[in-house]
């Protein structure tokens, strides 16, 4: 029976356990993959206005030196080519910097995460704490249990009451199932106690009277 109490105790309690464990995992993961896939998503898509900003400024510059009078398109060309340049660096600087912040806002993504992975860890060495606490406190119930069961088992078979007269083994299965176990206990009876168990107990009290069963339990 305790053996049986011990392992369902334990059972539920690493139930419990094992049930916050993969809360806390499946709470970090879902974290985590979140808020990579938006960072990736977001650098690819700066990726992609990079390029499209660039095929037009390649466009453009080819549409209109194309257009240049071929007197003037030496200069006009050179003019027009080292603005082009000049646009292309402000853009190429705007999406460098704009990568930069990318990078550093997923640096500060990464830190957090990896303080709530620590809160996690922390957490469930906590739990691991608390769980072996509790199986300690339940050992020691188990044992105080086993103890207290051994006591009454020993009162009782050193308490024989039946070998009293007129107590047979039913009375005695019903009055330790009351709590009387020892000879000691019947003989300190007062009638209030003995009017108290024959309500409990059908005809209790005439019996005990009758056979003076006080009277023998101190002979003992």
């Amino acid at each position: 029976m305790l053996k049986k109490l011990r392992k369902t105790l334990s059972k539920e309690i690493k139930n419990r356990y094992e049930k916050m464990e993969g809360r806390y995992l499946g709470l970090e993961n879902r974290i985590y993959t979140t808020i990579e896939d938006r960072l990736t998503l977001l650098e690819s898509k700066f990726d992609d206005l990079s390029e499209l900003i660039r095929d037009e400024v390649r466009f453009r510059k080819e549409r209109n030196e194309d257009k240049l009078e071929d007197i003037d398109q030496e200069d006009d060309g050179a003019l027009f080519s080292e603005t082009v340049e000049e646009v292309k660096e402000i853009i190429d600087e705007k999406i460098k910097d704009t990568k930069e912040k990318v990078k550093e806002a997923k640096e500060a993504v990464s830190e957090k995460v990896e303080e709530a992975k620590k809160m996690v860890t922390s957490k469930l060495k906590k739990g691991k704490k608390v769980k072996a606490k509790a199986e300690k406190k339940i050992e020691k119930k188990v044992k105080e249990a086993a103890k207290k069961i051994k006591e009454v088992a020993e009162e009782i078979e050193n308490n024989d009451l039946t070998i009293i007269k007129g107590l047979g083994d039913k009375m005695a299965e019903k009055l330790i199932a009351e709590g009387i176990t020892s000879f000691q206990q019947l003989a300190k009876m007062t009638e209030k106690d003995v009017n108290a168990l024959d309500e409990k107990i059908k005809s209790f009290a005439a019996r005990f009277k009758r056979y003076e069963w006080d009277k023998q339990a101190k002979e003992q």
